[in-house]
């Protein structure tokens, strides 16, 4: 009998997959909160923490939350819960940290910790990437590059580091279409319960989680359709049937529970759909639909492909990877189809303030996974199939490092107070500041614009640090957000060396550093591996 050699065990190499990207995930971390939402999903989770409940309290002196009046005219977060339940490890782990340090510095902590949460959420994202290619009978090898390839050269590095719900979202859901494909392979009951759980936790992430339901609801019933024509069992149906809709209904639920802890009633959402609203979402679908589609693949400044250029690969890997993956292919391009009619007419299909297509974002793993019939055809192609590959990749690698080290408020703020007039015009329907010029003028592209900035901030974190211009981050958590708005690389440990919290944290590089460099040489072993 053959002997299976350590590197040959899967759990071994699904770890070291988690921990590397983990590893730089949480290194190019900003370590802050980059928007309204949030840092609303971080004081509900600190409430539920604190005081058991999703009310937030002491907003006077926040920054815009995003929250409506609720129960009892109490502040009630519009944000669905899903992000803040998954937050509260990370805040007790704050918590611990907090013991040992002064209590100026707490609010800080435990704020940098929690900021955390999607350097996990996309770590596991790439994770099930790699495992989904697995199943497919994709080599370890081709799992290996691929993974390699959308976590490093598109846009779901750089929101690992926000704290928007997409990442979360993008999570459950490729994670439900992979169980659902787990199923269409295995026929085992317990992989039907999680692709409904993980669809369920989605739609618990984010109200615009719907969209893509509708595709992978559709998937399903292929699946239990081709299972039916197999097996013809009238009663393995019903109770497949029976396990996938409770478990999705299970969550959907809670939905409704949680407005009526609100709100009081089963359909308030805080969400308004009227243009004379004062409430924080309107949707209006109004807008050109040509236009639309444009915006969010090619503009110069919100474009899909120009954010994460290697999603251009999907066409050479397409054809290939439909002949062997027929069903699959054809949900993936319909849910992108979907996607773009919609939010192509959406009034906020920009999702500004935002970097790039965040509507997008979810779209990405789905597209990429015909990327491993690319990735295999390397190797037997020509001189320009490579050229074209590699510079895609060195391209979308470039991109990303440009797109995690700039905080854009600060980017799109500068390019406001120098473009007076020209740039952040007010919308009569919505009354909110649109950025037209930004999104399709390619002198305003904010991918050129942050390559610019670059040094100059550069040259001030060093000037900082020379003349020891620290400055204390305040002990008031509403004003913590404003301190970050400097000109300066957007890592954590930037704004941690130019603090007056204890230098001493910035020791726990080291483990990032540590864990990236022994996955990343156990990762390579696997990819030389014949």
């Amino acid at each position: 009998m053959q002997r299976v050699r350590s590197s040959d065990k899967r759990p071994a190499t699904l770890l070291w997959v988690f921990l590397f990207f983990l590893s730089i995930y949480i290194f190019t971390a900003g370590g802050h909160y980059y928007s309204s939402d949030g840092l609303t999903v971080y004081l509900v989770a600190r409430s539920i923490v604190t005081t058991g409940s999703v009310f937030i309290q002491e907003i006077d002196a926040l920054p815009q939350l995003a929250i409506e009046s609720g129960i009892n005219n109490s502040n009630v977060p519009v944000v669905l819960p899903a992000q803040s339940i998954m937050m509260m490890p990370l805040y007790f782990l704050g918590n611990i940290f907090t013991f040992f340090n002064q209590s100026q510095f707490s609010n800080y902590l435990l704020q940098l910790t929690t900021s955390f949460l999607n350097s996990f959420i996309t770590a596991f994202l790439i994770l099930f990437f790699y495992v989904f290619l697995r199943k497919m009978d994709y080599s370890k090898k081709t799992a290996i590059i691929s993974s390699l390839i959308l976590g490093l050269t598109t846009i779901v590095w750089p929101y690992s580091k926000f704290d928007f719900s997409e990442p979360m979202m993008t999570l459950f859901l490729f994670g439900g279409f992979y169980w659902l494909f787990a199923f269409g392979k295995d026929k085992k009951l317990y992989q039907i319960f999680l692709a409904g759980t993980f669809i369920g936790i989605a739609q618990l992430t984010k109200f615009s989680a719907l969209i893509a339901v509708g595709p992978l609801l559709l998937y399903y019933l292929l699946v239990l359709y081709a299972d039916w024509k197999e097996r013809r069992d009238l009663k393995k149906v019903i109770a497949n049937l029976a396990v996938f809709g409770g478990s999705i209904l299970f969550f959907f639920s809670g939905i409704f529970i949680y407005n009526i802890i609100r709100f009081g009633s089963l359909l308030s959402t805080g969400y308004s759909f009227s243009p004379q609203s004062t409430g924080s979402g309107i949707a209006e679908f109004t807008y050109p639909m040509i236009l639309g589609i444009f915006g969010l693949t090619f503009s110069s400044g919100k474009g899909f492909f120009l954010y994460s250029p290697t999603a251009l690969l999907f066409f050479l890997g397409i054809r290939p990877f439909l002949k062997k993956n027929m069903v699959p292919s054809f949900i993936i391009i319909l849910m992108t189809l979907v996607t773009l009619a919609f939010f192509s007419r959406f009034i906020y299909w920009h999702g500004d303030v935002a970097l790039g297509p965040r509507y997008l974002v979810y779209l990405t793993p789905f597209i990429m996974l015909p990327v491993a019939e690319a990735v295999e055809r390397f190797y037997i192609k020509r001189y320009l199939y490579k050229s074209f590959f590699s510079g895609l990749v060195v391209t979308g690698f470039i991109v990303q490092l440009i797109t995690i080290s700039v905080f854009y408020n600060t980017y799109l703020n500068r390019l406001i107070d120098e473009n007076p007039g020209k740039i952040g015009g007010v919308n009569e329907i919505t009354k909110n500041v649109e950025l037209e010029a930004v999104w399709y003028e390619p002198k305003y592209a904010p991918i050129i614009g942050e390559l610019r900035s670059l040094p100059g901030r550069v040259s001030n974190w060093k000037r900082m640090i020379q003349k020891n211009e620290e400055t204390l981050v305040s002990e008031d958590y509403s004003k913590i957000f404003f301190w970050f708005l400097k000109d300066v690389p957007d890592y954590w440990w930037v704004y941690f060396s130019i603090s007056k919290a204890p230098k001493v944290y910035l020791l726990s590089l080291m483990l990032p550093f540590s864990v990236f460099m022994y996955s990343g040489y156990r990762l390579l072993g696997d990819v030389k591996e014949k």
